[in-house]
């Protein structure tokens, strides 16, 4: 089940953590290092890799093979992130199988981080920008196959004649063009999290409700130059 955390910019780092072990169980989430700057942590319902979140007025994220010592990760790779901007708000939702941060910032207007397993088993750490010229650091990547991979999401917004947005699953393609799907040939999402038929601004993230999260949009990655044009979405 999914639950929703609101992240604060003072000390964000203990509360992620604090979130990730309410979620998952102290037990499953192992802290390698804490700081009020680093997270260093490894929880395999989310990743089979040791995951890094960097906090300096905004939200950096790395993964690695392995945790080395103090703030340092086997090769490291950066999929989120610019090292400019002061974050104004933080969002966390965090799913039986999935880790999905919002964040605003100044300078690069918007941040999302997905970290992830899929219906196949593999695992994907996936960074969002939400603006072209500060995008260079966030990428897609199939961790588990070690290939790149991009979303392909719905292209504008759109309503029913009764005005409900419609919602599809988040589909995975890699850098050769096979899209990710199961051993039976269905394809390989996220459960609980969407791309919705809504837009809004790459500077505006939207909680309606008491029980769902928007993200920002159009959001960019450096590695293709690929955008989501509407809104991801999880509910809780």
């Amino acid at each position: 089940m999914n639950a929703y955390f609101s992240i604060g910019t003072t000390t964000p780092i203990a509360e992620i953590k604090t979130a990730l072990q309410t979620q998952y169980g102290s037990e499953n989430v192992t802290v390698h290092y804490e700081s009020t700057a680093y997270l260093i942590f490894s929880c395999t319902y989310i990743s089979e890799k040791v995951i890094k979140i960097l906090w300096s007025t905004t939200i950096r994220c790395y993964y690695g093979d392995a945790y080395s010592s103090g703030a340092t990760i086997t090769n490291e790779v950066q999929f989120l992130g610019y090292p400019t901007g002061t974050a104004s708000v933080i969002h966390l939702v965090l799913g039986d199988s999935f880790f999905y941060l919002v964040f605003l910032s100044s300078s690069t207007n918007s941040g999302v981080a997905i970290i992830a397993k899929l219906t196949n088993n593999n695992y994907v750490c996936v960074g969002f920008l939400g603006s072209s010229s500060y995008a260079i650091y966030t990428r897609g990547r199939d961790t588990t196959d070690s290939e790149d991979i991009v979303i392909s999401t719905l292209d504008k917004g759109f309503v029913n004649s009764l005005s409900k947005l419609y919602k599809q699953p988040l589909i995975f393609v890699k850098a050769s063009g096979i899209i990710e799907e199961t051993s039976g040939g269905e394809l390989a999402t996220i459960s609980g999290l969407y791309n919705v038929s809504y837009t809004t601004g790459s500077a505006a993230v939207l909680v309606k409700g008491t029980n769902y999260l928007m993200s920002p949009c159009r959001l960019y990655m450096s590695d293709s130059q690929t955008y989501v044009n509407t809104c991801l979405f999880a509910e809780w």
